[in-house]
């Protein structure tokens, strides 16, 4: 049985992918016309990754591997302890410094990235939160 809090987290991820994906289906022109696109995008962009970050954190907790000094080091830890694959560990890193400007240097983020993000990577997230939740069941 997995902990409340992170059930509570893989639905909130799972509900923001979902937004997500509707997003994506916006297409570019409609994307960056639309008022509120680029503001879900980015909202629900943090939550996923904030989401996948607390998943694996409480992976690495439950099996007592070493403590991660950042946020980077989750997925890190999580390749080389041959839980995460090497592509998706790249990835998960990628997207740690992602959360990283939507939260520190939210102002110098163009939308046209967001717009990548979310058509070119958001399979990439998909991917991510299906081995960490996949893990984290049996943990």
């Amino acid at each position: 049985m997995v902990d409340p809090g992170i059930e509570a987290r893989v639905e909130r991820m799972r509900t923001a992918l979902k937004k997500l994906e509707g997003i994506r289906q916006m297409g570019s022109e409609r994307f960056l016309v639309e008022p509120l696109a680029e503001d879900a995008a980015e909202r629900n962009l943090h939550v996923v990754i904030e989401a996948l970050i607390d998943i694996g954190n409480y992976i690495i907790a439950r099996q007592g591997f070493e403590t991660p000094e950042t946020y980077a080091d989750i997925p890190r830890i999580l390749g080389r302890k041959r839980i995460m694959p090497q592509a998706l560990e790249e990835s998960f890193v990628r997207m740690v410094g992602l959360r990283n400007l939507l939260v520190h240097d939210y102002a110098a983020i163009e939308p046209t990235r967001i717009l990548r993000m979310v058509t070119e990577e958001l399979d990439l997230l998909k991917e991510i939160a299906k081995v960490l939740i996949q893990v984290a069941e049996r943990a």
